[in-house]
């Protein structure tokens, strides 16, 4: 019976992105992965504490605490509110942690390469069909109108992926999700789209990763999802030295606008809302940004009222930063450091990028996270909305670093 159990754990976290939240308090919920990871860390618990902390991690980790916990508690005395929110956010993060330790443990005798593949690239188009199929059903379903696709988030109003829907089990069926999951969706196969570039992957795989790029952002309406995709697209011929070309570049820019046009215009006409519209339905800078910008400077304003902000920022606890601005959090990841965290927040976040610089130069998968970073941080980290904290994007990148610490210790360079 401990067998079966412990099979059953080790089988829920390699699949830990292809199963749905359950329902905590109306749709708000926990990811099944996540009760399971937690029962994994109980009975795993002196094996984790044995696993020695690189300075990869202990990077990730601090810049996590003063992004979640530091700033909050300092500002937590003036707001007089205890920052809940922020202290259980970065438990979360530690949680997480421990996927590491299963990653070294399961995967010992693996090539890194097919871990990567297994864990991140297999599993997104796993996670892509299956959430597809139910899209597909519930707009058929339901018919939903424009103005539905635009503004709600009914399970079939646009693509959401399965980690993004809250499922309640004791009425069986979905309940409203939110937004963003669409976006991590996006953020999603861009990461992919690089990754099977560094494996090099073959030809057939680099044809299924432009295709998932493009079709994404468009299926979620993620705005930002297509930003980070054309960038990508720079950043795989300008910056990526084994496939650099200017030709190629242009080339690649003029097929995928193409195809997105006729993409989009095909599922306008099956009674989809078009993502071009979605783009410029508006010439109000803040309309298209949905009030971000506003909030960007409301909270500014706050810091120049209080200069001691300007070096630990307001927090980034809901509950805090809510008090102080009537904002939860600006919706930007960037302006989430320097609003949250002030200069003390910059400072950590270029840490954990020195630290992930220099050990990607050991012909590491690291880099991988590089390419996904400069393309997530003009417009998803900046005004779209996108989660560096995400437990998606979180999971995929321990998968990366326990890829990078088997080729580390295995001095057997496969990339």
């Amino acid at each position: 019976m401990v067998s079966l159990f412990s099979k059953l754990i080790d089988s829920v976290l390699k699949n830990f992105l292809l199963f749905p939240k359950l329902s905590v308090a109306g749709s708000q919920g926990v990811l099944i992965g996540e009760i399971f990871l937690g029962i994994y860390i109980v009975t795993n618990f002196g094996l984790i504490l044995k696993q020695k902390l690189s300075n990869l991690i202990i990077s990730f980790l601090l810049f996590s605490f003063i992004f979640f916990c530091f700033s909050s508690l300092i500002i937590a005395f003036h707001a007089q509110t205890a920052p809940v929110q922020g202290i259980v956010y970065f438990l979360r993060i530690v949680l997480y942690i421990s996927l590491i330790t299963f990653f070294l443990t399961k995967f010992s005798n693996t090539p890194a390469r097919d871990v990567f593949f297994d864990l991140i690239i297999r599993h997104f188009y796993l996670c892509w069909i299956i959430s597809f199929i139910i899209f597909v059903y519930y707009f058929l379903k339901r018919t939903p109108s424009a103005l539905d696709i635009l503004t709600n988030y009914q399970t079939g109003y646009k693509l959401i992926p399965i980690f993004g829907l809250t499922f309640n089990p004791t009425q069986f069926h979905w309940l409203e999700t939110m937004g963003a999951s669409g976006i991590i969706l996006s953020s999603w196969a861009v990461l992919v789209f690089h990754l099977t570039y560094v494996l090099g992957l073959e030809k057939k795989m680099k044809v299924l990763a432009w295709g998932a790029l493009f079709l994404t952002p468009v299926l979620t309406l993620s705005r930002s999802g297509l930003a980070s995709a054309l960038i990508s697209v720079f950043v795989l011929f300008l910056l990526n030295g084994k496939e650099r070309s200017l030709s190629k570049f242009f080339l690649a820019l003029l097929i995928s606008g193409l195809f997105l046009i006729a993409f989009d215009l095909f599922i306008s006409y099956l009674g989809f809302v078009s993502i071009f519209e979605r783009v410029f339905l508006s010439s109000d800078l803040n309309l298209l940004s949905t009030g971000r910008f506003q909030r960007i400077v409301d909270t500014f304003g706050y810091i120049r009222e209080n200069p001691f902000a300007f070096f630990v920022g307001l927090g980034n606890d809901f509950g805090i930063r809510e008090f102080l601005t009537s904002y939860r959090h600006s919706e930007s990841f960037l302006m989430d450091i320097l609003q949250g965290c002030g200069l003390l927040g910059v400072i950590s976040l270029l840490l954990y990028f020195y630290v992930l610089y220099s050990e990607s130069k050991k012909n590491s998968p690291l880099i991988t996270l590089i390419y996904f970073y400069i393309a997530q941080m003009p417009v998803c980290w900046a005004i779209g909305g996108g989660d560096f904290f995400s437990p998606t994007i979180i999971f995929c990148t321990l998968v990366l670093f326990a890829g990078h610490f088997f080729i580390d210790k295995r001095r057997k360079y496969e990339f």
